[in-house]
């Protein structure tokens, strides 16, 4: 049931809709409802949303997306229950804003409680009651479907994921500071150069370690150019002029190739590098050279 209209911007067809939403065919066992975290369960809901927001989804100024959008995306509901009466649900989990979350208290075979639409500010209210129903074939179909959809999707990121790993290679930085004369920690940026495959992207915080090699990070094929990121100076934390770069800063390029790692060795005096000061302003030095 809709009781509230944010700021008159809902043209609802009605002010009630009825529907199904299907977790298990049985509650879980009673310990697990007693813990005071428990696990999520993932099911899905056949409800018309369009009912109250003219579309499957409520809108807003913006909204974020996380993970895949299988087919079922917008019937996707995940739910908890505590301490063996209260009840949260929130259906369209997977989008920041336009879905529903549900609060509720259980008695025997009823939920009942309020909503609310995930909304910036002032999102639609309103109360909702759900009966539990004996398992049934639409009940069974609507789940068979979700983990259908979940399994296929859970498979497609794996063959990705598979395959960037054979694709990619690796990086490992160490950078010797001339000034204290001893392996020290520097942050990094990889700028891509813009005929990669994957176009010129701009990834952070690739860190050398701080008594020699630092860990090993992966890199889709082409060449990038380190740039200084954030580094130590006397004890004090400094960020590089690496987003405003000119012809001070110093810059190393390395050519990433599949299924093989690349060890960059770095010399430079950590305290003489160019740094950005919060008013584009950068300090002069000479660039730094690497290692012969």
């Amino acid at each position: 049931m809709l009781d509230t209209v944010p700021l008159g911007n809902l043209r609802p067809r009605k002010r009630e809709v009825e529907g199904r939403m299907v977790f298990s065919a049985r509650l879980p066992p009673r310990p697990w409802l007693r813990e005071p975290d428990p696990a999520t369960e993932e099911g899905r809901f056949d409800v018309d949303l369009s009912v109250f927001f003219s579309g499957p989804f409520a809108s807003d100024v913006s909204t974020t997306v996380y993970g895949g959008q299988p087919a079922d995306f917008l019937r996707q509901a995940v739910g908890e229950v505590f301490a063996d009466d209260s009840v949260t649900m929130v259906m369209i989990p997977g989008m920041s804003h336009g879905g529903l979350s549900l609060e509720g208290t259980l008695r025997g075979d009823t939920v009942s409680g309020m909503w609310v639409q995930n909304a910036y500010c002032c999102g639609a209210r309103g109360r909702f009651v759900m009966h539990r129903v004996p398992a049934s074939a639409a009940g069974d179909s609507l789940v068979t479907r979700g983990v259908h959809a979940a399994a296929r999707l859970r498979e497609a990121e794996k063959k990705e994921r598979q395959a960037r790993a054979a694709r990619e290679g690796h990086l490992r930085l160490r950078v010797w500071d001339e000034g204290t004369g001893r392996y020290v920690q520097v942050a990094f940026a990889a700028e891509g150069h813009d005929d990669n495959p994957g176009g010129g992207t701009t990834s952070l915080a690739y860190e050398s370690g701080v008594d020699g090699w630092g860990r090993t990070h992966a890199f889709e094929p082409g060449r990038y150019d380190l740039l200084v990121y954030e580094f130590t100076c006397n004890g004090e934390e400094r960020m590089g002029n690496w987003a405003d770069p000119d012809e001070t800063t110093p810059r190393w390029t390395v050519t990433i190739e599949s299924g093989k790692q690349v060890d960059q060795d770095i010399r430079l005096d950590v305290c003489a590098l160019p740094e950005y000061e919060g008013e584009d302003v950068i300090r002069p030095v000479a660039p730094a050279t690497p290692l012969p």
